[in-house]
């Protein structure tokens, strides 16, 4: 869930109480994604930049089979040559539901027969299965995105298990021995209705039984913060459902850039603290999957949490992650948000300052990426 309710300062007080950019020496390049489109060569060359592997993509149901038994593959295809071109991993969510398939309703309903989409899914894990007859192919496969919540899943986790996860997990396991599922791809909210969606019941139900990697999404406004929500709530669960030792992911994490001056700071700092973060827990939190390298948005959007914008200007977040990837010395990009945290302080009107506090420097203009491809 992308909000801007964390207030900067408080991130920043943490990080400084934390000894700033105190982190590992060696960092596993394998356990570090990133959630984006590869249909522009100028993200290939990022993704090399940054020596990344692995990419968390998306292939809507709605978008694929627009009428019963009608596929239109051309955008999948194409991300997935890409990937076996460069030789990027995949994690690929399937999601949203045809209006052909629910009576009409929004893609967030989930299809009246459940056959629908166990045929789509079918379709799709045969299809990226040697792919194109070569050896590639998309083995992890997320079912569904955050159905926790409202806007992506209309109905109880009870549908979302027997409707949509069950169904996929079991068709997903049925085409390769080496296919993995990935799930539940709960936001953090789970945790504010746990009679609804309880990630414990989850696990220790059926569904835990045909999971081989929990998933979940853990961003900025996360209570306790992503380390203590992480140490707090998620630990415990994996301890005491016996999940601990077995494979845990944070396949997606972010931190929108909402207007106020330092939060282009602040959202690069927090990338090396969730990098950080996982490096510490390796032995029971295996990767993480930032969002997002590009939506496609000018840089005069600014309620993002994408690290670049439709003209090719890269926030600081990327040149922080850039330096830190290959263990270069890195550059504070505005060490004036970390002398007057409270100057940060972001809410939804905007930024408020103290009347004796002196504003901090304006949001410097975002660089150019260099790149060597065409």
């Amino acid at each position: 869930m992308k909000t801007c309710a964390l207030k900067i300062s408080v991130l920043l007080l943490v990080w400084a109480a934390s000894g700033g950019n105190s982190f590992p020496q060696v960092v596993d390049h394998d356990n570090v994604g990133m959630i984006t489109s590869l249909s522009e060569r100028r993200v290939w060359c990022a993704y090399e930049r940054l020596n990344l592997h692995w990419n968390r993509a998306v292939f809507r149901w709605n978008d694929i089979e627009p009428a019963p038994g009608v596929f239109d593959w051309s955008t999948a295809d194409d991300l997935v040559r890409a990937a076996r071109e460069l030789g990027y991993e995949l994690l690929v969510n399937l999601e949203d539901t045809p209006g052909w398939a629910n009576g009409g309703k929004p893609p967030n309903y989930p299809p009246d027969d459940p056959e629908t989409w166990r045929a789509f899914v079918r379709a799709a894990v045969k299809r990226y299965t040697h792919f194109e007859g070569s050896p590639y192919s998309v083995r992890y496969w997320a079912v569904w995105n955050e159905p926790n919540l409202p806007i992506f899943f209309h109905g109880t986790m009870r549908d979302y298990v027997d409707k949509i996860f069950i169904p996929a997990a079991d068709v997903i396991h049925s085409f390769h021995r080496g296919n993995r599922v990935v799930g539940p791809e709960f936001s953090w909210h789970w945790l504010l209705m746990p009679e609804d969606w309880n990630l414990f019941e989850f696990l220790t139900g059926p569904a835990g039984g045909r999971l081989d990697v929990l998933s979940l999404h853990i961003w900025n406004d996360a209570p306790n913060g992503f380390e203590g929500y992480l140490d707090q709530v998620i630990h415990p669960v994996l301890t005491n459902t016996g999940w601990e030792g077995r494979p845990f992911w944070v396949t997606e994490t972010g931190y929108p850039t909402c207007g106020a001056p330092c939060d282009d700071d602040a959202q690069a700092h927090y990338m090396l603290r969730v990098i950080n973060a996982q490096q510490r827990r390796a032995a029971w939190f295996q990767k993480v999957f930032l969002f997002a390298f590009f939506l496609k948005q000018s840089c005069e959007v600014m309620i993002l949490p994408d690290f670049t914008c439709r003209n090719w200007h890269v926030r600081p977040a990327f040149n922080l992650l850039v330096d830190f990837f290959h263990h270069t010395p890195t550059t504070d990009p505005n060490p004036q948000c970390h002398l007057r945290p409270e100057c940060a302080v972001n809410r939804p009107g905007g930024l408020l300052l103290p009347p004796t506090v002196r504003p901090v420097p304006e949001r410097p203009i975002p660089s150019p990426l260099q790149c060597d491809r065409p």
